[in-house]
């Protein structure tokens, strides 16, 4: 896992420290399990106890005494996010968010549908 520098990380890169604002902002300085589910990006809290178990949580967690839960450091969260976008490339017809662009319309007509899909079928 790739140890963050100094908060100047944060100041270098306008996307993370907006990242971080505004868990700062919903949060505070640490994220709870129940944030890092979502901000990391796993579908459920099952899947986020899999990765505990795995060791595979991309960044640092810790335990508080007294409190149920991992915690991060917000700040931490952000960079990671901000790394994984970094990586990220952009391909022909594709956003780099992955999110497949609508099919555009000639003369206001649909696009056509894919080989293989036919209309739905019309109960008499």
């Amino acid at each position: 896992m790739q140890r963050h520098g100094d908060v100047d990380d944060l100041a270098g890169d306008p996307l993370a420290q907006a990242l971080n604002d505004e868990f700062v902002r919903q949060f505070g300085p640490m994220l709870p399990s129940s944030a890092l589910v979502k901000a990391l990006g796993y579908r459920s809290g099952d899947a986020f106890r899999q990765a505990l178990a795995r060791g595979t949580v991309p960044v640092p967690l810790f335990h508080i005494p007294t409190r149920r839960g991992r915690f991060a450091l917000a700040r931490d969260v952000a960079l990671w996010i901000c790394e994984q976008r970094r990586g990220a490339s952009s391909v022909t017809g594709r956003d780099v968010s992955g999110i497949p662009r609508p099919r555009k319309a000639v003369d206001g007509v649909e696009a056509a549908r894919p080989a293989g899909r036919s209309t739905p079928a019309v109960a008499t």
